[in-house]
């Protein structure tokens, strides 16, 4: 039996007192993403073997973020500094380690807006043997929402300088931040938050589900024939290569079209 995905803190407080003593207190205003248009283009750039997954699982990966690469994924801003000898100082580092814990519990798929394909994002995420899927906003939305009724919530990553701006630590905000270092990804999200913790040892990990811990992510269930519809392969792909990823999606019944890059 999986745990229950569901919604991120949106306060934390000891007794009556408010911990974190600053606007993101207040849940009436927690931040929430901002959503692309319907018809936006994305794409998803990926190995061979991942794209095979996909079409033979039907379902899409989400990754999680605590084994992602990025260091500050997830990232809970520390909490703000305290007179010597203050009694909230300990709660809140306390919280903040829950709420780090609760960030890096969640699931997440990656996506690229762009109207363009990405040399760099071939370089980086597919390589000379992999393929770049090309969707809408609406279609991967509907692809994942049309299958099952899920708690996922969408939208668009903002880039930050973390020494120069303060991100909220509660709702969806440190899951749809990261460092200007990344800004060329120009990254849209799916995400699943990580399961409630209403009894967590603040010293223990947030139980995974099994096939989360095992996985180091879940496969989530979609709808093929709205999600994947164009199939590219890479710049100066190999006539062989191209046949394959044919035989693939003709295999796999994917009503999808095989292109070659315009790169």
């Amino acid at each position: 039996m999986a745990y229950e995905y569901g919604t991120p803190f949106v306060r934390m407080s000891l007794g009556d007192q408010p911990l974190f003593d600053s606007d993101d207190s207040n849940w009436e205003s927690f931040w929430k993403p901002s959503e692309p248009e319907t018809s936006t283009t994305l794409w998803r750039y990926m190995s061979l073997a991942k794209f095979c997954s996909l079409l033979e699982r039907r379902a899409l990966f989400f990754s999680l973020v605590g084994d992602m690469a990025d260091r500050y994924e997830g990232f809970i801003y520390p909490p703000p500094q305290r007179e010597s000898g203050d009694l909230m100082e300990e709660a809140e580092r306390l919280g903040r380690d829950i709420l780090q814990k609760k960030a890096r519990s969640s699931l997440i798929s990656c996506w690229t807006e762009s109207e363009y394909e990405s040399s760099l994002m071939w370089d980086a995420y597919a390589g000379a043997e992999g393929v770049a899927i090309r969707t809408t906003f609406d279609d991967l939305r509907q692809s994942i929402l049309s299958v099952d009724e899920l708690p996922i919530t969408f939208g668009q990553v903002e880039y930050v300088d973390y020494r120069e701006q303060e991100v909220s630590r509660f709702g969806w905000a440190p899951l749809f931040h990261k460092r200007k270092e990344y800004r060329s990804e120009d990254e849209v999200r799916a995400v699943l938050p990580g399961p409630p913790t209403p009894e967590l040892d603040i010293h223990s990990d947030i139980p995974l589900d099994p096939d989360v811990a095992e996985q180091r992510g879940r496969y989530i269930p979609v709808n093929l024939d709205i999600l994947v519809k164009e199939v590219f392969v890479p710049p100066h792909a190999a006539p062989w290569f191209t046949r394959v990823v044919e035989k693939v999606v003709r295999q796999s019944l994917a009503n999808a079209h095989v292109k070659p890059s315009a790169i």
